[in-house]
């Protein structure tokens, strides 16, 4: 899970620098804003991917998105897709591998990785290089 509050925070912003709504969505103190909340009752023109995607947010916060993942399967392209997912991922496995997602996602964000297929690539090399290391430990 999430080790505080920010981070929570910072995860959401970058999740939605991806499509443009970060600031609109997020304060820089860390908080929703009304026109995030407003969005579950209202669509001031966004496309389904881009609503979900914000509501997702407001669910990671508070669990008041309203979101489900067929909203997300279903309406997200691939790379908007992986991010989403990957968040779940990092979720699951502890606050120091969202730090780690936060870290990869600014890095695609500035064209840093070409691709999200580089990203997996990479992550493949290092539990190669992980899984190298653990046999030389238990070899010993």
């Amino acid at each position: 899970m999430f080790s505080s509050e920010e981070q929570k925070a910072r995860a959401a912003r970058t999740l939605l620098r991806r499509i443009g709504y970060a600031d609109q969505c997020w304060t820089a103190e860390g908080q929703p804003t009304d026109f995030l909340i407003r969005l579950k009752r209202k669509n001031p023109g966004m496309s389904d991917a881009e609503r979900a995607l914000c509501l997702f947010t407001l669910d990671l916060w508070n669990g008041e998105g309203g979101t489900c993942c067929s909203d997300m399967v279903h309406r997200l392209d691939k790379g908007n897709l992986y991010a989403f997912g990957s968040l779940l991922v990092a979720l699951a496995l502890g606050s120091a591998h969202v730090e780690v997602w936060i870290a990869d996602q600014e890095e695609i964000q500035r064209g840093e990785l070409d691709a999200v297929s580089e990203l997996v690539s990479r992550r493949a090399a290092q539990k190669e290089e992980h899984q190298k290391e653990r046999r030389r430990f238990t070899l010993g």
